[in-house]
């Protein structure tokens, strides 16, 4: 019985969230934790079986255009539409999904899952895609056929599970994307809230705001704060070239600054009272830098420090808390 096994990292947005649909400099790194999915040839359809969200699931997909369902799963119908868009030829599969990536936090769960799911199965039919193809096909299923208003910045950086640095034009579309290979070891962690955030009120409510005429405060706000972002990446990305840590963290203390001010300050789905709770605590344990990761609001913070041990210490205390941490080293690859 023919079967594959594929495994992809959630993402750490460092710096330049948002950059992606707007233009300019985003920075990211891997998460260790990630989705795993293993696929076995089948007799008919597909059948998913995973552990998302805590949950044990189990659904039967036909492989046909046209399907849709609710939850977790939801994904599974939009990737069957579209790999079948392309061309391929799908084979009947089992599919497992084990996930200890948390969903809705900021960390690209969707992405990895796509990307897994996606990578799995056209291996088992027997058509592989690269890196880049399997992005833009994750970027695709999300954004169209779900109908997310996403950009396409999760699946690059999960799919290269490694820092990366990605420039964008004001269209969305990749310019390039450049490998950054820190020297030494910069100590992260990593917190997320409770509860997922409402990420689609959060992009939705950042493009309207962005596509406002020039003269409109809310749009000009946060105008100001993606470009800032963008710049702060280019500087970040230098950082770590340079095995600067100091210069990292002033970086991600200026973006949070920024998204307090002309993000929280003016949009009310931007509010984000248990982030602020997080940094003001990472800050109390002498974090050089902290910052909101990815879309925003009260779903993840990544926070820098100047050795492992703080940084562990941290981390225990952030889940003595009632909060999910994690420790991330960073290094070369």
């Amino acid at each position: 019985m023919a079967s594959t096994r594929v495994w992809y990292p959630g993402r750490i947005g460092l710096l330049g969230e948002h950059c992606d649909w707007a233009g300019g400099a985003s920075l990211t790194a891997p998460t260790p934790m990630g989705i795993e999915v293993e696929a076995e040839s089948a007799r008919e359809g597909v059948l998913v079986r995973s552990d998302l969200d805590g949950q044990l699931l189990e659904r039967h997909f036909c492989i046909k255009r046209g399907t849709s369902t609710a939850g977790s799963l939801r994904f599974m119908p939009a990737i069957i539409d579209h790999l079948l868009e392309l061309g391929v030829d799908l084979v009947p599969a089992e599919v497992w999904i084990r996930s200890d990536l948390p969903s809705g936090r900021g960390l690209s769960s969707s992405a990895a899952f796509t990307l897994s799911v996606t990578d799995a199965w056209t291996r088992l039919s027997g058509h592989e895609m690269t890196s880049f193809e399997l992005a833009e096909a994750a970027y695709q299923i999300e954004h169209r056929h779900l109908g997310v208003a996403c950009g396409r910045l999760d699946p690059m950086a999960c799919a290269a599970a490694r820092p990366l640095m990605l420039h964008w034009d004001p269209r969305g579309a990749l310019l390039r994307a450049t490998p950054v290979n820190p020297i030494g070891t910069f100590h992260l962690v990593v917190a997320v809230t409770e509860s997922p955030r409402n990420t689609s009120l959060i992009l939705q409510t950042l493009n309207q705001a962005y596509r406002t005429p020039i003269g409109d405060h809310q749009g000009d706000a946060v105008r100001e704060a993606i470009a800032e972002f963008g710049a702060a990446s280019e500087r970040g990305a230098r950082a770590l070239q340079m095995g600067d840590a100091p210069a990292l963290g002033r970086s991600m203390n200026d973006v949070q600054r920024i998204y307090d001010v002309n993000l929280a300050g003016n949009l009310t789905s931007l509010y984000a009272p248990k982030l602020k709770e997080i940094i003001d605590f990472m800050n109390a344990k002498n974090s050089l830098g902290a910052k909101f990761s990815g879309a925003g609001g009260d779903g993840s913070v990544v926070a820098l420090f100047t050795d492992q041990s703080t940084a562990r210490g941290a981390a225990i205390e952030l889940e003595q808390r009632g909060l999910s941490a994690w420790y991330i080293p960073l290094n070369a690859v």
